[in-house]
This record gives structure tokens, sequence and C-alpha cells, in this order.
């Protein structure tokens, strides 16, 4: 438990700042004032701009932007996915593919790090894929991922930064 929020309270160490998204592109890419507001909260976060982005070019009904506990992979995660990915994440037509890598990022289920700490557990993100949460050691690991940083919003949603995607690797067969 200790280690568990060690993690919470001590600053991972940052990538170098990346470019923030101003409220005028949030605004407009977002025109809904809930998601606008999601997305300044998200945007503001170091280290998580580039998946932002892509939430900010999701539709404004997007689950994910409700959604109490999201995995978002950091910025260099976001750098490390296949050349031409994030091209397509972001183009115009690309919203099916952006939905799909959204849905990944999220589950339903209020994750609060207390009641998880020393256990194993799986959720469900909202594409309705199992995801295991193991913080039985020193680093908590969301499937085949660690989070490098775990806060709470101030609207009281929980956020594990990763430092990689969720994949569909992530899934633990042997989870019982």
């Amino acid at each position: 438990m200790t280690l568990a929020l060690v993690l919470v309270l001590v600053p991972a160490v940052w990538e170098p700042a990346q470019p923030r998204l101003s409220y005028a592109d949030t605004a407009a890419a977002t025109p809904s004032a809930p998601a606008a507001s999601t997305d300044r909260e998200l945007a503001s976060v170091q280290g998580i701009q580039a998946w932002a982005r892509i939430l900010a070019l999701s539709d404004a009904d997007d689950p994910v932007r409700q959604a109490p506990t999201l995995f978002v992979p950091s910025d260099g995660a976001m750098r490390a996915l296949p050349d031409g990915m994030i091209d397509e994440l972001v183009h115009p037509n690309g919203w099916a593919l952006r939905r799909a890598f959204l849905a990944r990022s999220a589950t339903d289920m209020r994750i609060d790090l207390k009641e998880i700490a020393g256990k194993r557990v799986q959720v469900a993100t909202l594409d309705g894929r199992p995801l295991v949460i193991d913080a039985t050691g020193g680093d908590i690991q969301v499937g085949d991922t660690e989070a490098i940083e775990i806060r709470m919003l101030p609207d009281g949603r929980s956020l594990f930064i990763l430092d990689h995607c969720i994949s569909e690797a992530s899934v633990d067969p042997d989870y019982r």
C-alpha cells in the first residue's frame, strides 16, 4: 500500500514538455460545453497532450468523456505507435478507429487506488475487453503496461498515465 501511495504522491519523471491545447483549439474541436470542459481538464495534465488531442476530435457524447477511470498513454507511448497510426487517428474519416482507440482507454468502473492496493482486479474497458490491474507489486500494471503516474482529477475521476498504449495483448487469459 505504501508503494501505491508513493506512486500517487511522488511526481513521475516527465518527458520534455509538449505543447498544450489552447481553449480555442479545444472549443473548435468540441462545441459542447461539458466536452470542452473535459478536454481542458485533460489537456492541462502534462504528458498526455497527444491523447487529449485525439479525445478533442471525438464526438461530444463519446462515453470516454464521462468515464470515471481513464487509462491514458503518455506522449512517449503515443510516439511509439506504428508509423501512420496517429495520422489515421486524427484524420477526419478516422472516427471509427478513433472511437475504438479511445474505448480501450477507459472503463465505466470507478477505480480507487486505496481499494485495489495489494490486489489484482479485472475490469472491462468501454469496448468490452477485460483488463487486469495488478497492484500487488511495487509497480502498478495495467494489462501489459505500467502506470507511470496515477492522479485523481478534480471531478473525482481516476487517471492512470501509462508507459504504453493498451493493446489486445493486455487481456490476461489466466486471470482468476
